[in-house]
């Protein structure tokens, strides 16, 4: 998997906060099919954008999700 192999890239630039909080997803993901497999499902079938708003094409990564959210707060 390509991320497990960032996950040492990013320990060696000084990315400390990445490689933990990477090696966690890297975890939970690898559970997912076991865990969740309807959301497995979903995700391998394409439905990785989260929609805030009923616009088209307004879909957003997680990761840019979590980032507005966060600096909204």
């Amino acid at each position: 998997m390509t991320f497990s192999k960032m996950l040492n890239l990013f320990a060696a630039t000084g990315y400390s906060s990445y490689a933990k909080s990477g090696r966690l997803y890297l975890q939970m993901m690898l559970q997912l099919p076991d865990k969740y497999p309807l959301v497995y499902d979903q995700l391998s079938n394409g439905f990785h954008v989260v929609l805030r708003s009923n616009r088209y094409w307004a879909g957003l990564s997680t990761d840019l999700t979590i980032k507005q959210v966060l600096m909204r707060a």
